[in-house]
């Protein structure tokens, strides 16, 4: 028993320890930036979706465009797609073609029409 004690005199204040954190909000500078009255003002053109809207929008091709933000002092910069994203697909082979040699197992399964299935272990 007392090597109980002794054992729990021991963790009692390792555990205590623990409990001493207390929580403190952190704040991020602002770095001078100003925090109102810098919305700029634009118009908006609600454009009502009908077939017509559809088909004179379609005439035109669509130019995708992608944000950069590489730059985190200034403001994000807009590029085409085609400038920005390089697709570089892998080229298209065959697979090898394997022949069987000396000690190759080759296993043929088929499924029987009463639904049990066979099969066969050939060694070369």
């Amino acid at each position: 028993m007392p090597t109980l004690s002794r054992l729990c005199c021991l963790i009692l204040p390792i555990t205590l320890i623990g409990c001493d954190g207390v929580y403190i909000p952190q704040s991020l500078p602002l770095r001078g930036k100003p925090t109102a009255g810098t919305q700029q003002e634009f118009d908006i053109k609600i454009i009502s979706l009908n077939q017509n809207a559809v088909l004179k929008a379609n005439e035109t091709p669509y130019s995708r465009s992608v944000i950069s933000g590489n730059n985190l002092n200034g403001p994000a910069v807009t590029r085409s797609e085609k400038s920005t994203v390089s697709e570089r697909w892998p080229t298209v082979t065959r697979p090898p073609q394997y022949s069987l040699g000396p000690g190759d197992i080759l296993s043929v399964s088929w499924q029987k029409p009463e639904g049990t299935t066979e099969t066969t272990a050939l060694t070369a």
